[in-house]
């Protein structure tokens, strides 16, 4: 797969989740009817999971990051002008639990299971 070769290339370097990328505590998001959540359209977010070893975690937020602007692109291209149109693209790693999606939404109330 493209996204996790990217990542292997990407093994000399070590990835961490910006505090920017977080899904919970998204201080740029705002309030949208359409899509009865609090979402930043302009981001991609990530909920970091603590499984894994520190090399599965960093793959992860490493893939993120390489999806980061294919997602932005794509919703570019789709969304629309208004983002009244309600769709996700997201992905998330098996190894470490963690999930990542655009938009980026204000997710602190969702399920402790990630």
């Amino acid at each position: 797969d493209v996204v996790e070769a990217t990542a292997l290339a990407r093994s000399g370097e070590y990835c961490t989740l910006r505090t920017d990328e977080t899904m919970c505590g998204c201080d740029t998001c705002s309030e949208s009817e359409e899509w009865a959540s609090k979402l930043d359209f302009s981001r991609i977010g990530s909920i970091e999971a603590n499984r894994g070893s520190s090399g599965q975690q960093s793959s992860a937020i490493c893939m993120a990051e390489t999806v980061a602007g294919t997602y932005l692109a794509v919703a570019a291209n789709e969304a629309g002008s208004t983002f009244s149109k309600v769709g996700y693209q997201y992905f998330a790693d098996q190894a470490t639990g963690s999930y990542t999606q655009w938009p980026k939404e204000d997710a602190c109330s969702w399920s402790s299971g990630y």
